[in-house]
């Protein structure tokens, strides 16, 4: 039998597995239920529901409901990143909104103690107006040892170990950079292959005409997350000295 509410939610259609277009009184939600075990689930959910920046999906409600865990957050109609890049690399000014929308977001998310750990364009939304939200927070964590889960092409070195803090999402955001400047991922292969390369810290060298951002994205993806950029808005400030060259 198809089910067509969940508590006070009535699911309009299905946006992604496990999750759900739904509506409660009138405003429409994202629905995401959890597909086996709630604790860690929730408690990413928790931790996400702490946040509250323009540049961050709201989580509204998180739970448990006979037997399943679930969160709602707000409804962000607009496509992913990823899908965006389908269509290749943007322009090289809106390349470089995205990524400065991305780590105000991530500043705040890391001021309020809280490691997304899978920073990637799915999970990034791009609102009606234009603006990046950082979605998902399934992976949510505090610094400190953790398993290795993830993305692996967008896993920091130390991710891979079961190690992560705010660096680890720096990380992960460079790779989303080069792929936007460049239009593919700097590491490609099996994940054993990209943790070979990410533990090289060599990224393939960017088109003569974003050459100056190379020093950035090599700061950036450094396998060494204490040559890493330490800090959001350190990354941003990286990323204004090169446009300004």
């Amino acid at each position: 039998m198809q089910i067509n509410t969940f508590g006070p939610y009535t699911l309009r259609r299905e946006l992604a597995r496990g999750v759900w277009l739904a509506e409660s009184g009138g405003r429409e939600v994202a629905l995401k239920l959890a597909p086996a075990g709630g604790g860690a689930f929730l408690r990413a959910a928790w931790l996400a529901a702490r946040l509250d920046h323009p540049g961050v999906v709201a989580v509204l409600d998180a739970g448990e409901r006979d037997g399943t865990a679930y969160v709602v957050s707000e409804h962000v109609p607009g496509p992913s990143l990823a899908a965006a890049l389908e269509a290749g690399p943007p322009p090289l000014e809106r390349a470089l909104a995205w990524t400065g929308q991305l780590l105000e977001a991530l500043a705040h998310v890391h001021k309020r103690g809280v490691v997304h750990r899978d920073i990637k364009p799915s999970n990034l939304l791009l609102a009606a107006d234009g603006g990046l939200r950082i979605a998902d927070f399934g992976l949510a964590c505090r610094a400190g040892p953790a398993e290795a889960h993830g993305t692996p092409a967008y896993m920091a070195p130390e991710q891979m170990r079961g190690q992560v803090d705010q660096r680890s999402d720096l990380y992960a955001a460079g790779v989303v950079l080069y792929q936007l400047l460049e239009g593919r991922k700097p590491y490609r292969g099996t994940p054993f292959e990209v943790m070979r390369l990410a533990l090289a810290g060599e990224p393939p060298p960017l088109p003569r005409a974003l050459a100056r951002y190379d020093a950035v994205l090599a700061r950036a993806l450094a396998p060494d997350a204490g040559r890493r950029f330490q800090t959001a808005d350190d990354f941003l400030a990286g990323l204004h000295s090169c446009s300004t060259l």
